[in-house]
């Protein structure tokens, strides 16, 4: 695995551990309801898709605040 930190955006970026949950979570049929939204129409999934990045800006700017913290020990 390449090293973290090697570009100022690579903080933002999901794990690999991150990724496997997610990939797995899209494969299991008990989730399904997390990932229906894109199939009640365009104009929902927009919604749904404006309503996760406003909702993803606090974790976002927790994310780079810890790997800044973790970068400078």
């Amino acid at each position: 695995m390449p090293p973290r930190n090697t570009m100022p955006l690579d903080a933002f970026r999901p794990d690999h551990e991150e990724l496997k949950k997610l990939a797995l979570a899209e494969t299991d049929p008990a989730q399904y309801t997390r990932f229906a939204p894109i199939c009640k129409g365009p104009l929902f999934a927009v919604l749904v898709l404006v309503y996760a990045g406003v909702i993803a800006v606090p974790s976002l700017v927790v994310r780079g605040i810890k790997e800044l913290l973790r970068g400078s020990r």
